[in-house]
């Protein structure tokens, strides 16, 4: 067992969630600690660190921002919020979804596939995995790209094949 517990003030750092795509720029990143008695309102980290990782769960990815050493009073574990700004966010790198009817989705002991028609005009069947289901539509993560035609009623395109 640990005898005792020995940090560095000086090294202290926020981590937050973003999305991917997201700049790690400090003029467009602040954060605040409102549980903090010295300094009041939004400050700037004296770094940024972005993890070039993304979490598959939750499709976000790590960033790290220094604390400066001249604030007082911030221990581990406090709250702290992250101010990003629209500067920061670049939704043209981020993946376009891709959603299908969900009567076009086949499911074959534990594979899950869609019928996409190959460059000769027929259909095959291809692997995919799947994402959320919003109605009668449902995403289509990976196994077919944005501009490939799928066969919307697998039956068909099964007789066909």
């Amino acid at each position: 067992r640990a005898l005792m517990v020995i940090y560095a003030p000086a090294d202290l750092r926020i981590t937050a969630s973003v999305p991917p795509g997201t700049k790690a720029d400090t003029s467009t990143i602040q954060f605040e600690i409102p549980g903090s008695t010295s300094v009041k309102g939004l400050m700037t980290p004296h770094s940024v660190q972005l993890i070039p990782a993304v979490d598959s769960t939750t499709h976000t990815s790590q960033i790290r921002l220094g604390i400066p050493a001249s604030l007082k009073g911030a221990v581990p574990g406090m709250f702290a919020r992250v101010w990003i700004s629209a500067d920061a966010k670049t939704p043209s790198t981020l993946p376009e979804r891709l959603y299908v009817p969900a009567t076009a989705v086949v499911h074959r002991g534990e594979m899950t596939g869609l019928y996409v028609v190959n460059a000769q005009g027929q259909p095959v069947l291809r692997q995919i995995r799947l994402g959320h289901a919003q109605g009668n539509i449902v995403e289509v993560l990976s196994g077919v790209g944005k501009n490939e035609k799928v066969a919307a009623d697998p039956q068909a395109a099964a007789k066909a094949h």
